[in-house]
């Protein structure tokens, strides 16, 4: 074994302890599982935080939801773009869906009528990082005139902070959603609203409103979350990079699907992928043959010039470990 990644659940609960104090109550925690929980495993951090009673789940793919739905009854929203063949087996399966365009509203609509089901859906409004989500315009017409789709059952708005530790920029979204709710409050009822994620909690409390989308103070990674939470107790590293002294670092690199979201996650990347070109494009090989392949089962093997720092986190799929204190 080159590589693995050593999770600490019992520094997972006590994360979620600390963004409880931090949120104080009134405020539902919604605990964001996608991308394979962060790379720490979805089974295992959403059994440990569905035993830290999070209102619900919130993921990116169907794929991702049946595997929180194997560790925990809860509630699990789906953010991301579903193929129709998913979003019919999403409303047969019970998860919230995602309403982020105005077309879709209608393929829901129909969708959730041949099979006779509502289907749930949280409306997720652009309010500036211009990804997805309905318009001010759009979200007002939807949540008026919701008795034109009768098998759907909108039970929340939320939206996407472009960056989350730019409080300026916090403000101005927050702005353009309390004009929403301003504009609906006398023309159909209100409904509980989320927006604050991870990189907002320690700065952002007037963003709270109903909930908040936690997902990397669970692990502790991002140092923009680690200080400053209300509660006076700093969040704790969930997950330890380890590697055999025998293994040399350059070696051993795990490519991630996720986009990274700290700043030092995507300096790290963009640094080694500087190296990993390099190295490519130095490295004799043979087209299609595996020994001389670039690129084998996710890592690189090459002589390589030495790595730019240690990586915020790193893992190869399928030898992370868990471990908790015995009571």
């Amino acid at each position: 074994m080159r590589a693995w990644l050593e999770v600490d659940l019992d520094t997972v609960r006590r994360n979620l302890e600390i963004v409880r104090r931090s949120v104080g109550t009134g405020v539902e925690v919604i605990a964001v599982v996608k991308a394979d929980a962060y790379g720490m495993g979805i089974k295992e951090i959403s059994r440990v935080l569905d035993g830290g009673n999070v209102a619900m789940f919130a993921v990116i793919s169907l794929d991702e939801a049946r595997k929180v739905r194997e560790a925990s009854s809860k509630p699990v929203l789906i953010m991301g773009y579903l193929e129709p063949k998913e979003i019919v087996s999403a409303i047969e399966e019970g998860y919230v869906l995602s309403l982020f365009d105005n077309e879709l509203a209608a393929i829901y609509e129909r969708l959730a009528a041949r099979l006779e089901r509502t289907a749930r859906v949280h409306l997720k409004v652009d309010t500036g990082l211009n990804r997805l989500g309905v318009s001010s315009g759009e979200a007002v017409d939807l949540l008026v005139n919701q008795r034109h789709y009768p098998h759907i059952r909108i039970e929340a708005i939320f939206s996407h902070l472009i960056k989350s530790t730019n409080r300026p920029s916090n403000e101005r979204q927050l702005q353009k959603i309390r004009e929403l709710l301003l504009t609906i409050q006398s023309r159909c009822e209100l409904l509980p609203v989320h927006l604050v994620n991870s990189g907002a909690l320690a700065d952002f409390s007037d963003g709270y409103f109903d909930a908040v989308r936690i997902g990397l103070a669970f692990s502790g990674v991002d140092e923009t979350i680690l200080p400053g939470l209300r509660g006076g107790s700093p969040l704790g590293r969930a997950s330890t990079w380890s590697m055999p002294s025998t293994t040399s670092p350059q070696t051993v690199y795990w490519l991630s699907r996720k986009v990274a979201s700290s700043k030092q996650m995507k300096n790290w990347l963009l640094a080694e992928l500087g190296l990993l070109l390099r190295a490519i494009e130095q490295t004799p090989r043979t087209c299609g043959s595996r020994e001389n392949s670039a690129f084998r089962s996710g890592f690189f093997e090459p002589p390589m010039p030495e790595p730019v720092g240690s990586p915020p986190w790193a893992m190869k799929p399928g030898i992370t470990r868990w471990k908790t204190t015995p009571s």
